[in-house]
């Protein structure tokens, strides 16, 4: 489509342009999101355990964002470049349309370990169908790029002819050719832009199984490294250590079987406590359960303190005092009666074999972590036969996430230990 403009008041009345506004230049990025400051530290701590290559960190440092950052800041279309705007939007926007996105980002919401195992394992499982859809969107893509540079040229270019020629009639057959050519090259662009959505409408479903097979391995992922975090991190260490940590942690976890289901039981149970203890009253102010009479001066209603603000209420205030007549809550105390040591026996033999001794030694773990929290001291007795026994203690304050660790596997089960005596035998 050709475009003329035959007078400088058509151009700055056409609704091709936008004169109101300051001109600013455009500034494309390649990135989806836009985090705080704050939120690029947390990922560059998240990161540093795995070097990932340059070329994904875009997709994972906006994936990062979206499952970690309280507050989902995305940027505008028209601030990102051709490739993430066209292509790499399919498989980042399209997932903030997905109901289990919710539950993704309520287990990596604030977790910065399980939220970059989440996008890690996205990245992973999108990033073959992210590269066949730019190549198959490159030819065209480049001709977007430079038209699109051409445009922005263009039209700062006619600003400036615009002004010029406000003050000099001179300059404005040249504001006129210069209209006519941004006007032409962004029909341009959209006519491209146009041409590549077409091209990948074509592989909307195929895309839409991609994102759907790659959340569920970010769900596995973020569920397992948020367990990982609840039962065996470090929360003496600093951030990157704790992330090298974690990972470490996690690797380990990933290649037992019975240390995977104790994991996830243990994880579910700590959370369970931690919701526990967040829902809980502070310990020594007990829980306000009604209003009663009497006279403890820490509990008393606001109303009878009022009564100590006036000379003439006064004698009214210590009448009630003498009388236990004031108006005070009642608490309900924590009740400490048996609160002690705690000492758990563990049965490993033969009958608790599978799902059952996973139960088993997350409750163990579990035990011991209420212990931990309330300063008792704990020991966990481990037998699987006559022959086998062992006792861990553990006093408060005197061990770290790493002294636990081993105790899921310290003994083979009787079943293992039966087949290799009577493989033995055999021999």
């Amino acid at each position: 489509m050709k475009y003329r403009f035959s007078s400088l008041d058509q151009i700055l009345h056409s609704p091709l342009f936008d004169f109101s506004a300051s001109y600013q230049p455009p500034k494309r990025t390649d990135r989806s999101t836009r985090p705080t400051r704050l939120g690029d530290m947390d990922f560059e701590a998240a990161r540093a355990p795995y070097d990932p290559e340059d070329d994904v960190l875009p997709l994972l440092a906006d994936l990062f964002h979206l499952l970690f950052a309280q507050e989902l800041r995305l940027t505008r279309s028209d601030e990102r470049d051709v490739y993430v705007r066209l292509v790499q939007s399919a498989f980042v926007d399209d997932l903030l349309k997905r109901d289990d996105f919710l539950r993704l980002r309520s287990l990596c919401k604030g977790n910065a370990f399980a939220a970059m195992e989440a996008a890690r394992a996205y990245q992973r499982a999108v990033q073959s169908d992210i590269l066949d859809c730019a190549e198959e969107a490159e030819p065209l893509a480049s001709v977007l790029t430079r038209l699109e540079q051409r445009h922005d040229e263009a039209d700062a270019k006619l600003r400036d002819l615009v002004q010029q020629a406000q003050a000099d009639p001179a300059q404005t057959p040249a504001a006129l050719q210069t209209a006519s050519e941004v006007a032409s090259t962004a029909e341009q662009i959209r006519v491209v832009t146009s041409m590549i959505r077409t091209r990948m409408q074509k592989r909307s479903a195929e895309t839409a199984q991609v994102i759907c097979d790659a959340v569920r391995c970010s769900l596995e992922a973020a569920v397992l490294a948020k367990c990982v975090t609840q039962c065996w991190s470090d929360e003496s260490q600093g951030a990157p250590q704790r992330a090298e940590h974690n990972q470490a942690m996690l690797e380990r976890v990933k290649g037992n079987a019975m240390l995977q289901g104790i994991t996830r039981q243990l994880g579910r149970m700590k959370e369970m406590l931690s919701d526990l203890r967040k829902n809980d009253y502070a310990h020594g102010r007990g829980e306000k359960y009604t209003v009663t009479r009497g006279r403890d001066m820490k509990n008393l209603l606001s109303g009878e303190l009022a009564l100590l603000f006036s000379p003439a209420t006064m004698p009214l205030f210590l009448r009630k005092y003498y009388a236990n007549g004031l108006l005070q809550y009642a608490k309900r105390e924590r009740v400490h009666k048996g609160h002690g040591d705690v000492i758990v026996c563990l049965d490993e033999s033969a009958s608790t074999e599978g799902e059952n001794a996973a139960w088993g030694k997350a409750l163990a773990l579990a035990v011991q972590d209420v212990c931990a929290h309330e300063g008792r001291k704990y020991a966990l007795i481990h037998f699987s036969g006559a022959d086998e026994l062992r006792t861990d203690r553990f006093l408060p304050g005197q061990y770290t996430a790493d002294d636990l660790f081993p105790l899921p596997n310290i003994f083979l089960t009787a079943a293992r230990i039966s087949r290799r005596r009577s493989g033995r035998r055999c021999g």
